[in-house]
């Protein structure tokens, strides 16, 4: 198995993949909120706002604007990252 980086590891609890866990997080968030959003990241591996920024500036993060405001796309960025219990691209 492959190392992984702690900061980046996204709790998905019991289920298998993000297609099965997706319905239970919110389709939007601000990209300051993204760290915060429940049972996306573990307590204790939450990314930092530099990593959230990185994240954003190299397209590992789906954007959509709305009403003017810049929003993550949670579903969109997990479906593009492929995610199943892992890790958010750095």
């Amino acid at each position: 198995m492959e190392s992984q980086n702690p900061e980046c590891v996204v709790a998905l609890g019991n289920v298998q993949t993000a297609g099965d866990q997706i319905k239970f997080l919110p389709r939007f968030c601000r990209l300051k909120d993204l760290p915060k959003v429940p049972g996306l990241f573990l307590l204790s591996s939450a990314p930092s706002r530099e990593t959230v920024k990185k994240w954003r500036n190299n397209g590992t993060l789906v954007m959509a604007s709305i009403g003017g405001s810049l929003f993550v796309d949670v579903h969109m960025t997990l479906k593009k990252n492929k995610i199943k219990l892992g890790v958010l691209n750095n």
